[in-house]
C-alpha cells in the first residue's frame, strides 16, 4: 500500500510539471503584412467602373455600327453628359432588338437592365437577374447562350465588380455563380436562377447522447483505481505537451485581434488595360477557386502563407508562380509589363483546369 501511495504522489508531481510547460509555452501568433490598410467600403456605381465594365464585355464586338455607338457611349459616360447618354442608349436597345449586333449575350443582359436616373446612367439589378436566368445542362445561365463557361465566369465577374455598390448581394451571387461554373459545381435553385449549395441545407449529424450508454462503472478495488486514474492523466498531459503548438496557435487566435479572420473572398476591379491590375485579380481568383477545393486564405494571411498552404496540392506550382508575380505587381513598385499578366491569366487557366480533388 506504501508503493501504490508513493505511486500516485509521484505521477501527481507529473501532471503539474506538464501543465506548467503547457500554460507557460509561448503563443503562436499570427501576422500579416499585407493586408492592412486594404479594407474597402462599396461605393455607387461610378463613371470609370461603368466604362471599364462596357470595355470588359465588349471585347469582341463584330458590328461596326454598334461599335460606333459603344465608343460614342463611353465617351458621353465620360463627359457626364446625361442627354447623350439616354440618345445612344436607346440606340443600342434598337440595335439588340433588330437581333443584328454582334453583340455577346451579357452586354446585351447589360444594356437591356440599364436605364437613365437623375444622375446618370444605372443599371436595374432585379431585371439584370431576371435577364441573365436559369442555368443550362453546362453550368451555363440560359441568358448567356452562346458563351463558353470560362466566357461566362467572366463576365459575371465583370458584372458583379459593376453591381457593388447598387445590390451587393447579387454581387456576391455572381461572383460564387462564376466560381461554381469554373468547377462546374453550379446548380439550378427553385426560382430557377443560378446559385449553389447552402451549407444551412446540409444536413448535419447530430452527437451521440452522453447519457446513452448509462454510467461509467468503477473498479472494485482501491488499488486498482489509484493506479489508472494517473495513467489517464500522465496520458493527457502528455497529448498536451506534444500538442501544444496547435493548442497555442488556437488560443492565439481567439485572444489576439483579427488573427481569427475570416476568409479572404474578395475580388478586386481591374483595367483590363493594366497589367498589374489584371495580374492582382488573377491572384484573387485563384484564392476563389483554390477555397472552393477546400483551402482557404483568411484576411489576416499573406500570399506567402496562403501560398504555403498549397504546398502539397497538385496545383502547387501555379498558385507559386501566380504568388510571386502578384507579390511583384502588389509591392515592388517597378514596372509590369503585358507579358508578366499574360503568365498570370496562363497561371490561373492551369489552375482551373485541373480536375479538383
Amino acid at each position: 500500500m506504501n508503493a501504490s501511495r508513493t505511486a500516485f504522489a509521484w505521477s501527481q508531481v507529473l501532471c503539474i510539471v506538464l501543465v506548467l510547460i503547457v500554460c507557460f509555452s509561448p503563443r503562436v501568433q499570427a501576422a500579416d503584412d499585407s493586408n492592412s490598410g486594404n479594407l474597402a467600403t462599396a461605393q455607387t456605381i461610378n463613371n470609370q467602373q461603368l466604362n471599364a465594365t462596357i470595355s470588359a464585355l465588349s471585347q469582341n464586338l463584330n458590328n461596326s455600327q454598334a461599335k460606333q455607338l459603344v465608343s460614342q457611349l463611353q465617351s458621353q459616360i465620360a463627359q457626364g453628359n446625361v442627354s447623350g447618354e439616354a440618345s445612344t442608349l436607346a440606340q443600342l436597345k434598337n440595335l439588340i432588338n433588330e437581333n443584328n449586333t454582334g453583340m455577346s449575350s451579357s452586354f446585351q443582359d447589360l444594356l437591356k437592365s440599364m436605364y437613365v436616373g437623375n444622375n446618370g446612367l444605372t443599371i436595374d439589378p432585379n431585371l439584370l437577374a431576371s435577364l441573365l436566368g436559369s442555368i443550362n445542362a453546362n453550368g451555363v445561365p440560359s441568358g448567356l447562350a452562346g458563351e463558353s463557361p470560362q466566357q461566362s465566369s467572366s463576365d459575371l465577374v465583370a458584372l458583379a465588380s459593376l453591381l457593388k455598390g447598387i445590390d451587393p448581394s447579387l454581387a456576391q451571387q455572381l461572383l460564387t455563380d462564376a466560381s461554381m461554373i469554373d468547377q462546374g459545381q453550379a446548380v439550378q435553385g427553385d426560382n430557377g436562377n443560378l446559385q449553389v449549395p447552402k451549407a444551412g441545407n446540409i444536413p448535419v449529424p447530430k452527437p451521440p447522447s452522453p447519457f446513452s450508454a448509462g454510467p461509467p462503472k468503477l473498479p472494485s478495488t482501491n488499488l486498482i483505481l489509484m493506479m489508472v486514474i494517473p495513467i489517464i492523466i500522465v496520458g493527457v498531459g502528455l497529448g498536451l505537451y506534444f500538442s501544444r503548438a496547435r493548442i497555442g496557435a488556437t488560443l492565439g487566435r481567439r485572444i489576439i485581434p483579427f488573427a481569427g479572420a475570416p476568409e479572404d473572398t474578395s475580388i478586386p476591379d481591374y483595367n483590363p488595360a493594366d497589367p498589374r491590375g489584371r495580374i492582382i485579380y488573377y491572384f484573387h481568383r485563384a484564392v476563389q477557386v483554390m477555397r472552393l477545393r477546400g483551402v482557404s486564405k483568411l484576411t489576416s494571411e499573406t500570399h506567402r502563407e496562403f501560398e504555403a498552404k498549397c504546398a502539397e496540392r497538385i496545383e502547387a506550382p501555379d498558385v507559386s508562380g501566380l504568388s510571386t508575380l502578384y507579390e511583384r505587381a502588389k509591392f515592388s513598385g517597378q514596372d509590369i509589363v503585358s507579358s508578366e499578366a499574360d503568365d498570370a491569366a496562363t497561371h490561373l487557366s492551369n489552375i482551373t483546369e485541373i480536375a479538383p480533388k
